[in-house]
């Protein structure tokens, strides 16, 4: 009963700062785009090296995780960093109240399971060193800002990185995994397998208002036509990748309905586990299956539905 009433109070009380930590060559790379002049790219690693352009990131895919494929999927290694077992989530600065993240991991492995279950993309835990071994591109879940400035923090990296980079860091606060809807473990996932977030699209405009406070924020960045691959797939307001409207004073939200003056605030609820476009998505980028897991669960429920309705007719 303790652990529930903790994480509603995490869910309620918190709000998580879930965003997208570039390379030095990914921000450098960004900040040469049109419409990016002013955008604060927050930025991490060592200096970029590599002057050579590139495509970078793509329609919401960068590099992508096939470098392992076994067994139908793309194999994306994870592991916990050493001692985060040991980080406390709850009620903060409170002995008695606290818990530690022993569940939280488990419940993040649940979420990262969720992957295989409905795409071609399945996350594998490394438990042991000689396992972890085995492997030159990992992630590492870290949590290096746990409840700075109230604030339970979530970031991740954006597609596989170089291997300079690896273990490439993914920071969850324990306690993150809990909230909007338990899809905050997807939504970094979603980032470390390249996708950016659904109010980034180039076609945004149609869909929602900005304010003016955060276009300078690179979680609000929006890609150019020629950097985003259409996939057909409708603005999504149900995606684990778009963010919420936000309240930042004088009755002004961040993410607004077009042509309210920011009063209005978007209706975003992310769909546990995930939208069926997030679904399409990953399928498009990572599978060469021309129906997607998805697709074939929803014929294969919408064929017992109608079964069932003939039998109780």
């Amino acid at each position: 009963m303790l652990k529930m009433l903790l994480i509603v109070f995490v869910t309620v009380f918190l709000r998580v700062e879930a965003h997208i930590k570039f390379t030095e060559c990914q921000a450098e790379y960004y900040r040469n785009q049109p419409g990016n002049e002013d955008v604060v790219f927050d930025t991490d690693g060592p200096p970029c090296q590599n002057r050579r352009k590139r495509r970078g990131l793509t329609s919401q895919i960068n590099l992508r995780w096939d470098n392992i494929f076994r067994n139908g999927k793309h194999i994306v290694p994870y592991f916990f960093e050493d001692g985060y077992e040991n980080h406390r989530f709850g009620i903060i600065n409170t002995e008695n109240g606290t818990v530690n993240a022993t569940e939280a991991m488990e419940r993040m492995d649940e979420m990262l399971d969720l992957f295989k279950d409905f795409t071609c993309v399945e996350f594998v835990r490394l438990r042991t060193e000689e396992e972890k071994n085995q492997y030159d591109y990992k992630i590492m879940i870290v949590d290096e800002e746990n409840y700075i400035n109230g604030s339970c923090k979530s970031w991740s990296k954006n597609g596989r990185l170089r291997l300079e980079y690896q273990p490439q860091r993914l920071n969850m606060c324990p306690g993150a995994w809990a909230l909007k809807n338990n899809t905050t473990m997807q939504h970094e996932a979603m980032h470390a397998l390249g996708f950016k977030h659904e109010q980034s699209r180039p076609d945004r405009d149609d869909n929602v208002e900005i304010h003016p406070n955060v276009t300078g924020n690179s979680d609000y960045a929006k890609l150019t036509p020629d950097r985003w691959v259409n996939t057909s797939s409708p603005y999504d307001f149900d995606s684990v990748m778009h963010y919420p409207a936000y309240l930042i004073g004088s009755g002004e939200y961040e993410i607004s309905v077009p042509g309210s003056n920011y009063q209005t605030p978007i209706t975003a609820n992310p769909v546990y586990p995930f939208s069926k476009e997030d679904i399409k998505q990953i399928n498009q980028a990572y599978c060469s299956e021309e129906k997607t897991l998805l697709e074939k669960k929803i014929t294969f429920l919408d064929k017992l539905v109608t079964i069932l309705d003939f039998f109780s007719s």
